[in-house]
C-alpha cells in the first residue's frame, strides 16, 4: 500500500509513482528503491539515494537519468522498481 508523502517544499501531498511513468525531461526525487543487493548498492554509490533529485533524460529501455552531473542507464525492470515524486515545472531547480 502506497502512503501519501508530504514534503516541506510541496504545497499538497503527492503520491509516489514508478519512474517508468515519467516523461523525458521531467524532474523528480527518489522516494524509495524496491531493490536489494548489488542493484541497490550501485544506485546508492552513484548518488541515487532517497530524496535525490534527478532528471529523466530518456524513457524506454534503457531509461537514462541524470543525477547531478552523472547519467545512468537503468533497465526497464530496475526503473519500474524505483518510486519517485515528480516535481512540477514551477518548483525550484536547486
Amino acid at each position: 500500500m502506497l502512503r501519501v508523502k508530504t514534503y516541506p517544499e510541496a504545497t499538497e501531498p503527492v503520491l509516489p509513482v514508478p519512474l517508468t511513468e515519467l516523461a523525458a525531461g521531467q524532474l523528480a526525487r527518489l522516494h524509495t528503491a524496491d531493490l536489494v543487493g548489488r542493484d541497490r548498492e550501485l544506485l546508492f554509490a552513484l548518488g541515487f539515494v532517497t530524496r535525490s533529485r534527478f532528471r529523466l533524460c530518456k524513457s524506454g529501455n534503457p531509461w537514462i537519468v541524470q543525477i547531478r552531473g552523472t547519467r545512468v542507464g537503468l533497465s526497464e525492470a530496475v526503473a519500474h522498481r524505483l518510486l519517485v515524486i515528480p516535481e512540477r515545472a514551477s518548483e525550484g531547480h536547486g
